[in-house]
């Protein structure tokens, strides 16, 4: 009797890797706790609250679709033109953890250099734009760019260092192949020795 097949729980119904939509989650906690709990903040909690959702949710389909994912948190960064006045928010700690993971994610899982960087910086023009906004000083923005374009250079490095594995490890695979092939050969020329030789004693004989 065939036993049935377990579900992958490594990946959600939606197709989403488990941990990714469990980081978002996470961010999502963090960010909301700041806004709810907060007492120093500025601006309607409702919008940053659904603002915050838009930019840590985007997490969940950071290696899916990481170029959809900074769209979806750009958006959400920017909503700051819409929900609020200038000087009147406050950049929320989940968004910028947020940010550094979408940086990382698309760094490492996006091949396309030219995309990787054109997703770079809408990122960093969109928290440029939210600080701009919110009137944050320039020495704290400088830091947020520091340390999202920091991540998206480690991400690189992952992809440039994933991408080598795979090419030595396809070579390998192929060095094992034609040495396969090439003793298959040589296993079939013997016999084929082999053979002329019993057929030379036997019509000798």
């Amino acid at each position: 009797m065939r036993l049935p097949r377990l579900p992958d729980r490594s990946v959600t119904p939606a197709g989403l890797p488990m941990g990714d939509v469990v980081l978002a989650g996470t961010l999502a906690a963090v960010a909301q706790a700041h806004v709810w709990l907060d007492g120093t903040l500025d601006g309607s909690r409702p919008g940053l609250a659904v603002q915050s959702l838009l930019v840590t949710g985007a997490v969940a389909w950071r290696r899916r679709a990481p170029l959809g994912a900074i769209g979806i948190a750009a958006v959400g960064v920017l909503l700051d033109f819409i929900v609020y006045e200038r000087g009147q928010s406050d950049l929320i700690l989940g968004q910028l953890l947020a940010g550094v993971a979408l940086a990382y994610s698309v760094a490492a899982h996006e091949p396309r250099r030219d995309l990787s960087v054109a997703a770079l910086l809408v990122l960093l023009t969109s928290f440029w734009l939210g600080d701009y906004q919110r009137a944050t000083p320039a020495d704290e923005y400088l830091m947020s760019a520091v340390t999202v374009s920091g991540t998206w250079l480690v991400g690189r490095l992952a992809l440039r260092e994933r991408t080598q594995t795979a090419r030595l490890r396809s070579a390998y695979e192929e060095l094992d192949r034609q040495r396969a092939r090439a003793e298959a050969a040589a296993a079939e020329g013997e016999r084929a020795r082999i053979a002329r030789e019993l057929h030379d004693v036997v019509a000798t004989a």
